[in-house]
């Protein structure tokens, strides 16, 4: 009898249907809106933008990661991370600015 190979049995599952839920959290972590359900190939920010009441925290500071980029076209409160330039490191001011 030969070797042969048998691939671990996930690996032979195809990919599932993922979904997306954009929910906004306040400090203390409870929450306080939840969106309507996506495709999980949406994009983070176009989940945003497609909310309808999104303004209704105007005036609140928003903290948001790195798939909002582009975000403070439509809230000038949302702190994004930086992006590390191509080819190049953050500054240890950068990297602390979110935490």
């Amino acid at each position: 009898m030969g070797n042969y190979f048998l691939p671990h049995p996930l690996q032979r599952q195809k990919k599932g249907h993922t979904q997306k839920t954009q929910i906004i959290t306040d400090p203390e972590g409870r929450i306080r809106a939840v969106s309507k359900t996506y495709p999980g190939r949406t994009h983070d920010s176009a989940i945003y933008k497609k909310q309808k009441r999104r303004d209704r925290f105007s005036g609140v500071p928003k903290k948001a990661e790195n798939g909002y980029q582009g975000l403070r076209k439509y809230d000038r409160n949302a702190q994004i991370p930086y992006k590390k330039p191509r080819g190049g490191e953050l500054t240890a001011e950068q990297k602390d600015l979110y935490l």
